[in-house]
């Protein structure tokens, strides 16, 4: 019975550090950093912003025409 205990909180432990292994490895993005430094991204956030805009233009639009 020790023996399967041991194997187990062995077993378990190896998952957990297999599993922060490759986490480690994925890593992550700085988007502020990103959008300080590459013109692609501050266009593409221009874009994002304009087509906003122009959605709640068109909500506010449809909400007059609704009303009236």
């Amino acid at each position: 019975m020790k023996k399967n205990l041991a194997a187990l909180a062995l077993i378990m432990g190896l998952c957990g550090l297999s599993s922060q292994a490759i986490a480690g490895g994925i890593g992550y993005i700085n988007y502020p950093k990103v959008q300080d430094n590459f013109p692609f991204a501050q266009a593409a956030i221009k874009e994002v912003d304009a087509k906003g805009l122009e959605l709640q233009q068109y909500m506010v639009d449809k909400e007059k025409q609704y009303k009236a």
